[in-house]
């Protein structure tokens, strides 16, 4: 792998030849992990980071390491971190699942049409979360986040979100000159939809959070059993490397990670983690909303 290219937003760092991971630094308005793809003569990016600002700046590294327009931006899943950055993108061809597009348009709809109270209201919530943090690391993490909202809330006025407009619900394969892309739907599990990008010749996975690495992965809407099952097919590819949707860059061994976290999450307690490595993982509160989640199923 190439040397790191370092930026505001994010450390660009080649995967393989054209195909570049965007690590994404925390507290700076990018939010979480893109990848960025060339095509031959023109690039894809993978997630649009949570800004415009991060998005504007990750379009510009995409046109400069790639010598290419951005033609297409893939969209992960619906989250704010992966989707708010989009805007940056007006010429590319946005693409998504169908449940990614429909559940976007109601949650970035929300985000436009909310009150300064209700903006102001969220972020003194999450200055308390940073206060009430009982941990040094835990209140560098709440902080983290708090500096990302923040970021993009500051930029409300000038929010005019770019929705998907391709879209599929199983597969789609993108043909370049140079490669083939492949995006694959996983089903409902960090959320309603959740796709992945695979480069079979270059071996490389960008995972969205479908995986990711030295960070608790949050289940909403799926069980633990289906995300393992789903990572199984996901471990069959054998990617070289994995791109996640947050965290530094994995190879198979993060896939096995995550699996064996699913595995054990049942048996971890709200005041403990039992087992490294997920003792030293990252967004311990996440941890926390899955044992709550889990426990929810339990009551169904």
């Amino acid at each position: 792998m190439a040397g790191l290219r370092d930026g505001d937003f994010f450390t660009l760092q080649e995967v393989a030849l054209g195909v570049f991971a965007a690590i994404a630094k925390r507290g700076s308005g990018a939010g979480s992990n893109a990848g960025i793809v060339d095509l031959g003569g023109a690039a894809l990016v993978f997630d649009a980071m949570m800004t415009p600002s991060a998005g504007a700046a990750l379009r510009a590294a995409a046109e400069e390491v790639t010598g290419g327009r951005v033609r297409y931006l893939v969209l992960s899943h619906r989250d704010y971190d992966h989707v708010m950055g989009a805007q940056a993108f007006p010429d590319a061809v946005v693409i998504a699942t169908g449940t990614t597009d429909a559940v976007m348009r109601r949650r970035v709809g929300s985000v436009l049409s909310s009150s300064e109270e209700e903006r102001k209201e969220l972020l003194e919530g999450s200055a308390r979360q940073v206060e009430e943090a009982q941990s040094a690391e835990l209140r560098r993490e709440r902080a983290g986040f708090y500096a990302d909202f923040a970021a993009l809330l500051a930029q409300h006025a000038a929010l005019a979100p770019h929705y998907p407009e391709l879209l599929f619900e199983r597969s789609l394969t993108i043909a370049g000159a140079r490669r083939r892309v492949e995006l694959l739907a996983a089903g409902a599990l960090h959320t309603e939809s959740d796709a992945v990008l695979w480069l079979r010749e270059d071996g490389v996975l960008f995972s969205g959070d479908l995986i990711q690495v030295q960070n608790h992965p949050a289940v909403r809407c799926g069980r633990p059993g289906e995300w393992d099952g789903v990572l199984q097919q996901v471990a069959q590819l054998a990617p070289r490397v994995v791109v996640p949707g947050h965290g530094p860059l994995g190879g198979p061994a993060a896939i096995e990670e995550t699996r064996r976290y699913f595995a054990q999450l049942p048996a971890m307690t709200t005041e403990e983690l039992l087992v490294e490595p997920f003792q030293s993982w990252a967004a311990r509160d996440v941890w926390r909303q899955n044992l709550h989640y889990l426990q929810s199923l339990q009551q169904d």
